[in-house]
């Protein structure tokens, strides 16, 4: 994400780490994302993992958002039980992404062929 912020001039504005497990999430998750209580944010396995909102010029915004594995579960809600349904069918609506680019690890690839 940050390779491509660069290659468009943009600039972190906020950001927010991912704890990672054992640790809680705070709500300071839920302030950076302007969620509801109903939206619960738990930890992950990787360390220094950060969700981030970028500023561009000419007005575009970048959001980086932490998602390790197809059906994790650090970002929900009650309609949403996976952090990437959450982020396809709420986050997006509610944000009007236009982009989405994802990074998939090789560790994925079994569940995705």
């Amino acid at each position: 994400t940050l390779a491509v912020a660069r290659e468009f001039s943009c600039r972190v504005v906020s950001k927010q780490d991912m704890p990672q497990c054992p640790q809680s999430a705070s709500t300071r998750l839920q302030l950076f994302f302007g969620e509801s209580n109903q939206t619960t944010f738990g930890c992950v396995g990787c360390g220094g993992c950060s969700n981030m909102r970028l500023q561009c010029p000419h007005g575009a915004i970048i959001w980086s958002i932490v998602a390790e594995f197809l059906d994790q579960t650090s970002i929900a809600s009650p309609s949403h039980p996976t952090t990437l349904s959450w982020l396809f069918k709420h986050f997006v609506a509610k944000h009007r992404i236009d982009s989405i680019i994802g990074n998939i690890g090789l560790h994925e690839l079994p569940y995705i062929q």
